[in-house]
Order: structure tokens, then sequence, then C-alpha cells
């Protein structure tokens, strides 16, 4: 292959890479192709690794057809190139640049997809807990051991009949978590605080609170199980995937803390908003609205509520839809809970744009109460047919076919907002 050549073909491929991530950045207008082993974006709010995986299977995809191109064009020319030795030469070195680049392409599948399928997909996961605390059955550290994260309502099962009577911080230090021995199992008795390593009197049960704020999420009810932290949003929960069941909000002075648990990735389905401690996700009316259910959040929005914080100006947020008659009207918002619509003339599902002007997070669910898929906005979105809350089958103010006349149109996909929250928020 002449260097011409070899030019050409890197900046083909560049082009074609190039191409795909300009193509990848449009709004709406774009209908992406189905890739296989990624999937296809359907919003331009698709997260930044799923887009990178959907847009490495789509190189890959894009180099094996210009290798194939090349091929083709090589032994073409090869086999009309008998009479011309310096013809056939440069066909034999294009076959072999083309084999070489498919070996090289098998070889990057293989490593990234097949060796270790995870390398292919950029992970932000929940911090695992690496501090522990460390208990022993005898009081010079000998005995039965066992390492603690969490609290622990039963130490004699593990330890045996007398608890725990040593103790020692490990990769940590007493300012960064408050422990609580208890004599009795199920944090019976009158607790001792422990703020030094050495010995304990006895202990039964002990009660762990880390001191790190944040939001955390618990495999087990009640704040059992294996804790994660999280202190920023997260489209995926990767490893941790359907695992909470509770969650601890750990504020400190105004470092606040809230979240939202959406129960898919990427921020899509049913989600919670949750303002407090739960011992159980599965409660319904404790968070502060909607719901996720035990084992089903996959996908996690953390913010810094402002509850004290008075609008000023025009800020605040505005929900722009239709009245009765379909015309566009607005509702305002600057830190409300609104259940059910109309509201201030906006139609219930006809909610098409947002307008956010300050510092707010605006929760739009689709059914009454906070209930059904729900979306999260920190900025304006006027045009919400590219997001799942502003697309649902069955819709009374969408694209469809309508008779003025009588102000009837046929129900098709659109806007489906039937309750939304409005907070404000202090910038991370």
């Amino acid at each position: 292959m002449t260097r011409k050549s070899k030019l050409l073909f890197f900046f083909l491929l560049t082009g074609v890479l190039l191409a795909s991530f300009a193509l990848a950045q449009k709004p709406l207008e774009i209908t992406y192709p189905t890739i296989p082993l990624a999937d296809t974006p359907m919003t331009i709010k698709t997260s930044l690794p799923a887009y990178l995986k959907y847009l490495f299977n789509f190189s890959l995809i894009g180099a094996g057809i210009l290798i194939f191109l090349a091929l083709l064009k090589g032994g073409f020319s090869y086999l009309t190139s008998a009479a011309n030795p310096e013809g056939l030469r440069d066909s034999r070195d294009q076959l072999i640049s083309a084999v070489i680049g498919t070996i090289l392409l098998l070889s990057s599948y293989i490593i990234l997809n097949t060796l270790n399928p995870t390398l292919t997909v950029l992970k932000m996961p929940g911090a695992k807990i690496a501090k522990e605390i460390h208990v022993w059955s005898d009081p010079n550290r000998g005995g039965n051991d066992m390492g603690l994260k969490v609290s622990n309502p039963d130490l004699a099962a593990t330890l045996g009949s007398n608890g725990a009577q040593y103790l020692e911080f490990i990769v940590t230090n007493p300012d960064e978590v408050d422990v609580s021995a208890y004599p009795d199992v199920n944090y019976g008795g009158s607790p001792i605080r422990i703020t030094t390593p050495g010995n304990i009197a006895l202990a039964k049960s002990i009660s762990l609170a880390w001191k790190i704020p944040g939001v955390y999420l618990y495999s087990g009810t009640s704040l059992g199980g294996e804790p994660r932290l999280y202190l920023f949003s997260q489209a995926a929960l990767t490893d941790f995937n359907d695992k909470a069941q509770s969650v601890r909000l750990l504020n400190q002075g105004s470092n606040q803390f809230a979240a939202v648990l959406h129960k898919d990735q990427n921020f899509q389905g049913e989600c919670a908003v949750i303002f407090n401690d739960q011992n159980s996700l599965a409660n319904e009316d404790a968070t502060g609205g909607g719901v996720v259910g035990n084992n089903q959040a996959s996908a996690i929005t953390i913010f810094k509520p402002d509850l004290g914080r008075a609008a000023s100006g025009g800020e605040g947020v505005t929900l722009f839809g239709k009245d009765s008659s379909r015309n566009k009207v607005g509702v305002r918002a600057t830190n409300n809970r609104i259940t059910s619509f109309p509201v201030m003339g906006v139609e219930n599902d006809s909610v098409d744009e947002v307008e956010i002007l300050g510092s707010y997070i605006a929760v739009l669910f689709e059914h009454n109460n906070f209930r059904g898929k729900c979306a999260v906005f920190t900025k304006s979105d006027d045009n919400l047919a590219d997001d799942p809350i502003g697309k649902c089958q069955g819709s009374p103010y969408g694209n469809c076919f309508c008779i003025p006349v009588i102000n009837w149109c046929v129900p098709c996909e659109g806007p489906c907002t039937s309750s939304f929250m409005v907070f404000p928020v202090k910038p991370f």
C-alpha cells in the first residue's frame, strides 16, 4: 500500500469516528441505528457511559466495513494486475494491511469484550466503606474476632456468648464514626460510647454511625447489610443495581443532602424523592414522594436542598402547557409539591416545556400523587418530546390529529405530567 493510500485509509477511518460522535450530539431529529451489544440512545439525556459504549461498538462495525472494502479493492486490483508487477505488489501490500487491520480489530474486541467486558463501560460506583472497626471476644485481642462496617445487633452469634471485649479502629479514627456498645443484643440496655481503642465491657451489640456526609444506600432494611456512599448523581449504580433496601442521609452543618432514586438506569422509570432516612424503600408513604421498592433502584440523582431560601426576582420553575382551549399557559413554582392538575389553568397531561431560572430542581411525575415514571430537571428544557415524560401513549395533548371546531384531538404520543415537585437547591 502506498503512503497516499495509507493516509487516505487513516483519514476515512478518523472521519467515520468523528462523524459518529458528531451525530450523537445532535438533538431530537437523529434516529440512531441499532448496534449489537449496546443500548441504542433514545434521548439526548442518555448518560455518557451509554453513549461511549454505543460509539465503541459503532466504531468497531464502521472499521470492519472499511476493512472489508479494503479487502475487496485489494483483491480486485490483484486479479486485474497480472501483467503489472508494480500493481501486483501494491495490491498484495493492501491485502496484507487489510488482514493486519482485521487481526487488530478482532484483538481489540476480544480484549475489551471477552477478557474483560467492563473495560468498555465507564463506571463511577458508590464508594465502598473501606474503613471499619474490629472487635475480639477476648480482652487481650484473642479468641474470635470480626470486622464491622455497619451496626451489628447480635455480636454473640459470631464472637460467642460474651460478645466483644476489645475494640480497635481500623483505617479510621474515632472522629469519623460514632460507636456505641450495648450490654444486650438488639441494642438493649444502656449504651457506652467508645472513643478510644481498648477493652470494652462485654458488648453484645454495637451501633456505628459514620460521619462522612453523603447519601448511603444499604443492601438491607433498617440501614443494615452492605453500605455504599454516593456524593454525586449516578446514571447507573453498576454493581449495586437492584440492591438498595434502605437509605441514610448523613448531613453535616449546612452540608445537607437529598436524593431521587430511579428504578431504571439513565434516570428512567419510577422514582422516589428522599428527604429523610428510610428503613425500607417499600414504605411508599415514608418517602418524600414516589416509590421504587426494595431491591429495585438502579440510578440516583443527588441534590442539596435549600428549602429555607426565599425566591428572589423572577427565579423559580415555570411549567408550560395548555389550558382547556389548548392555549399555551404556564404555572410557576419555587418550593411546591403539586399532587394533581389542573393548576393555574395548565391542564393535566399537557406540560411540554420546563423553564428554570436560578438554582432549582423539578421532578415531574406521570400520575397523580407522585406516581408512575418521572423525570428530573435542573435546567430548562424547551421541548419535552425528547424525554419519556413528554412522549406517553394516549396523551390528549400530543401532536395529534385534531378537529379545531369541537376542540377534540385523537389521543396519541405526547406529554403526561400529572404531578410535580419543585425545590430550591444549592450548587455543588
